[in-house]
């Protein structure tokens, strides 16, 4: 009896042996099916690019979403998402997802590229530079980032450096050309001249020279009474280039082929910049604030017609420590820092030999023309 009761607890024990086993194969059966169907994050992130691609939005939202899910850390993913965001309005989702990126890498273009078109549809024009500008020292040849640049900097109406910033996204990639051409007329001699890389390069340079100085005023000052002669008029006066006996005038050291020959002649002819007695212009010269100060006040003179203006300092006491009233640069020094034309380091030091960077010129520049030719 013993042994018939131990015989049957055998089998017993076997059978459930059986089924259990038979249960988990059939339960890593239908995990290992599962798995099989349930795509991966890449397969999800295809998934989101087809469904984007073909419109389907709601779709590609919940396949980049699973993508994220399943690796947090995979950014193509979330980048996606984000401009997905932004193609249906929603910026703080968008946002989000750069952010995201961004905390994981500082310096991804894409994310880069998406908060800054971000900040553009926002009316965040300042913003939306500051990003554009970390892309190009990431990635110095990219259209893209240029292109845009130059739209947000068109909308704070810096003209120059839009200028130069659309034309290097066209310089990259010929594709922006047309699209830059319905924003700035590409064939204007003073845009087309912007296509020379002597003009690009103005605005990184650390020091500029005398040649660069003329290139800038004739491109941002455009009034044709800053280069009139005589007070009180805004016909344009012609270049007079002969000596006292009538003889034509030709700089010793600016030859026919120089990049900046007419700017030069424009501005030495209007009375802006002067030769040396031997009718050298210097164009190597490097240009310091009492040089750059000295023109300021020139084209202030002219557009106020207001010729009192160029002593009306003289003799009044100085804020500056390095700079007495009667110091031959002095009115235009008190001049433009009253209209904060140039920067000063200390409000009490004007730095006369202080050599001027590109940046401080067309900025200075730029300010006189929003003064007197704002939306020009």
């Amino acid at each position: 009896m013993k042994i018939r009761f131990q015989l049957i607890f055998l089998a017993v024990v076997a059978l459930l042996s059986i089924t259990v086993n038979c249960g988990l194969m059939g339960g890593s059966a239908a995990v290992s099916s599962q798995e099989a169907t349930t795509p991966n994050y890449i397969e999800y992130f295809e998934l989101g690019k087809l469904y984007y691609s073909d419109g389907n939005i709601d779709e590609a939202v919940s396949a980049l979403q699973n993508s994220i899910i399943q690796n947090p850390e995979f950014t193509p993913a979330a980048e996606m998402l984000g401009m997905v965001f932004i193609d249906i309005n929603d910026y703080d989702a968008a946002l989000y997802q750069f952010s995201g990126v961004l905390i994981q890498n500082a310096y991804s273009v894409n994310s880069r590229l998406g908060k800054g078109r971000i900040h553009l549809l926002r009316n965040e024009y300042e913003q939306a530079l500051d990003e554009y500008n970390i892309v190009l020292e990431v990635d110095p040849n990219n259209a893209e980032s240029y292109f845009y640049r130059g739209v947000a900097l068109r909308q704070l109406d810096e003209g120059f450096l839009s200028s130069t910033s659309f034309i290097r996204a066209i310089l990259i990639d010929e594709t922006y050309r047309q699209t830059v051409e319905g924003l700035i007329p590409l064939s204007e001699p003073r845009i087309a001249n912007l296509f020379k890389m002597e003009y690009l390069e103005i605005e990184r340079k650390e020091t500029i020279n005398r040649s660069d100085l003329a290139a800038l005023l004739v491109s941002i000052i455009r009034n044709s009474a800053v280069y009139s002669m005589i007070i009180g008029t805004d016909r344009f006066q012609p270049p007079q280039m002969v000596d006292n006996a009538g003889q034509e005038i030709n700089f010793s050291d600016v030859p026919d082929d120089f990049w900046a020959r007419d700017e030069i002649y424009t501005v030495v002819g209007s009375g802006l910049l002067e030769l040396t007695p031997a009718y050298s212009f210097n164009p190597g010269l490097q240009v310091t604030r009492a040089d750059l100060a000295q023109l300021l006040q020139i084209i202030f003179v002219r557009m106020l017609n207001d010729p009192g203006l160029s002593t009306r300092y003289f003799g009044l006491e100085s804020p500056f420590t390095d700079l007495n009233s009667s110091h031959w640069s002095y009115n235009a020094a008190r001049l433009i820092t009253e209209h904060d034309l140039i920067p000063l380091d200390q409000p009490d030091i004007f730095g006369l030999s202080e050599l001027v960077t590109g940046l401080q010129a067309i900025n200075a520049l730029e300010k006189v023309r929003k003064i007197f030719m704002p939306g020009e």
